[in-house]
């Protein structure tokens, strides 16, 4: 059978009239690409990024499997006062990036907003973080960050120094554009221990006092309600500008995947609720201290990066934790944020902490085994000799690359009248990378049709008389597969000759006798398959025998003999798209209302003609009601 069958988004293709049904088929037409499989298929083997690389060793790092690098930049170095950028730092910089691509490695991109220059913190008198006790936070190289969570001049000079940045590196596809603005370039406000105390919560500078829901508020003070009101400001705050940051670097690298990088344990179920408690009655955020002062609400900062819409990946740095027990509060960095992001269909991608040895890579191998990472960022270069425990050979032995597939099995051929269908299986091993394309290629003429990785069949037309063979290959991102053994066509079921329909995009093509029919793109791929229930039978509801991924289609009723459409010989289907100009059209139809009745075909069909025939089909197919309104179909020179 040629039926592409998945679980996914299932749903009965109702509609009550031939316009309808060629919507859906618009829709299903221009659908065509392929999709992951989120429902326990191969996982995609893991790349591997490497931090803080040395360029001249580039092609060291390419030689032994490393996939990407990241380019950090920094703020401070490439603009060093109000209004000026350092063009020989900034060439030096594309000139490092340009030579990481040309040793065959991909790019990240870390914009270094974590090296806020000197001049930025003179905006105004709130560029810094202020906590409860007027202690400004002043922080070592990376970590001492400007205030743009809160001060908008702040947010300002980060947005045109990210402009900036995009302007100069023009022309440079990269990988990803690393995302978090706060300490170490992560998402995080400052640590909760500072200048002799170790409750700090940094929500206290004057912008941040201007915009708190409870004025005057600080911990211990007032109601309940209150330090919950607060709480929810604090941590909704953070979360907001994380988002601002994500719009602004998406804005700048259009098209760019974002990472998102979530630092540290990370809040869990409670923790919030404990804060509030503590905070109304201590004056301290208690126990959960650790997380709720840097504002690592990742439920909270994961539904809103997930509302943006944006091609983000949320990114662990602590994938060599371990977990202490199973529950949403004791499992791993890695583990909580891989549910918290399955919750919004975001990937996760994760970064070791550095150093640990043998002990550390096992961990993150591990982690990577069981989670759904396909991304391992290794913190740093660096580190990758034998006095650091874990080399360049080791990273990569842990990590096999991926091969190309095996090849597809199971093919066969069936000849419909002067057309043939192709089938196979997908093989039996992706070679550790998701299937991307099929490519099906016949001997007589040497043309092949390439499909999307969800298809399993493909059309041909051939001359009459020939017996052509066919083979399939597969293709992943490392390679493409063996060609399968060639397989001659075989006649399909006699008799008469397959109506075949134009419908935006494609063809509609119907067994002589009715019980079958392909629904194919214009580039010649079977879209669905189904099989009807015999001649003269139509059911009122009928069951569902094809389902795709873009719906299912009910089984045809029986349908009519009628003349056979011609169909241009342009290869392997490889039809312009009909349009809806009379001159595209070798003949045009109307059908009325009453040319179809409730329980069938009338005695006498009003249309003769292969053109009237099956535009009535078509209405009959999708159960048009007899007052349906008229419709029109057109039937391609």
């Amino acid at each position: 059978m040629l039926h592409r069958l998945t679980a996914a988004g299932r749903r009965r293709l109702r509609l009550g009239a031939l316009l309808a049904l060629v919507s859906a088929l618009v829709s299903a037409l221009l659908t065509t690409t392929a999709t992951a499989d989120s429902g326990g298929g191969t996982i995609a083997p893991v790349r591997l990024s490497l931090l803080q690389p040395d360029v001249s060793k580039a092609s060291v790092y390419r030689a032994a499997g490393i996939d990407m690098v990241t380019l950090e930049l920094g703020w401070d170095a490439y603009q060093p006062a109000p209004g000026t950028t350092d063009r020989d730092y900034v060439a030096r910089q594309v000139r490092t990036a340009e030579a990481f691509r040309s040793a065959g490695l991909g790019v990240v991109l870390d914009l270094g907003v974590q090296y806020p220059p000197a001049w930025a913190f003179d905006l105004s008198s709130a560029t810094r973080f202020v906590d409860q006790y007027g202690t400004a936070w002043h922080g070592d190289t990376g970590t001492d960050v400007l205030n743009a969570v809160w001060e908008p001049l702040a947010r300002q000079a980060e947005a045109a120094y990210v402009r900036q940045v995009a302007t100069d590196f023009t022309g440079i596809p990269f990988v990803s554009v690393r995302v978090g603005g706060l300490l170490s370039g992560e998402v995080r406000l400052p640590p909760p221990t500072s200048a002799g105390h170790s409750d700090s919560m940094w929500g206290f500078d004057p912008r941040a006092r201007a915009a708190s829901p409870v004025s005057g508020w600080s911990p211990g003070t007032g109601t309940p309600s209150d330090a919950a009101a607060w709480v929810d400001f604090y941590l909704g705050s953070l979360a907001d500008f994380e988002v601002w940051l994500a719009r602004t670097v998406a804005d700048s690298f259009p098209g760019t995947p974002l990472d998102v990088l979530m630092p540290g344990w990370g809040m869990r179920p409670g923790d919030t609720q404990t804060a509030i408690d503590a905070l109304a009655v201590t004056g301290s955020p208690g126990r959960v201290v650790a997380e709720v002062g840097p504002g690592l609400d990742w439920a909270r900062q994961t539904a809103a990066l997930a509302a943006t819409g944006l091609d983000i990946t949320l990114v662990t740095t602590w994938l060599d934790a371990p977990s202490y027990g199973s529950s949403a509060r004791d499992e791993s960095p890695a583990d909580h944020l891989a549910r918290l992001a399955a919750q919004h269909g975001l990937p996760i991608s994760g970064e070791n902490t550095g150093g640990g040895g043998q002990a550390a890579l096992d961990r993150v191998v591990a982690q990577a085994a069981a989670l759904p990472i396909t991304r391992v960022t290794w913190m740093s270069a660096g580190s990758l000799t034998s006095g650091g425990g874990v080399t360049l050979t080791d990273l990569r032995r842990a990590f096999p690359p991926a091969v190309a597939p095996a090849a597809p099995t199971g093919v066969t051929a069936r000849r419909l009248d002067v057309w043939v269908v192709v089938s196979w299986q997908p093989p039996p091993t992706d070679g550790g990378s998701p299937v991307t394309r099929f490519t099906v290629s016949m001997s007589a003429t040497g043309s092949s049709v390439t499909a999307p990785a969800d298809s399993s069949a493909v059309l041909f037309r051939v001359a009459p008389g020939t017996s052509p063979s066919f083979t399939v290959t597969a293709a992943n991102g490392s390679g493409t597969s063996p060609s399968s053994a060639p397989v001659t066509v075989v006649n399909g079921a006699a008799g008469g000759s397959w109506i075949v329909a134009a419908v935006p995009g494609g063809r509609l093509f119907t067994s002589p006798d009715g019980r079958e029919f392909f629904l194919v793109s214009a580039e010649g791929v079977v879209l669905s398959h189904a099989l009807g229930q015999g001649p003269g039978r139509r059911d009122a509801d009928p069951a569902p025998v094809a389902t795709t991924s873009r719906g299912e289609l009910a089984a045809p009723p029986a349908m009519p003999a009628a003349a056979a459409l011609d169909v241009p010989d342009a290869g392997p289907l490889a039809h312009s798209r009909p349009g809806t100009a009379v001159g595209d059209c070798r003949e045009t139809v109307t059908t009325a209302a009453a040319a179809v009745s409730s329980a069938g075909w009338a005695a006498t069909p009003p249309a003769q003609t292969a053109a009237g025939v099956l535009i009535d089909y078509l209405r009959l197919l999708m159960n048009a009601p007899a007052d349906a309104p008229q419709t029109s179909g057109c039937i391609p020179r």
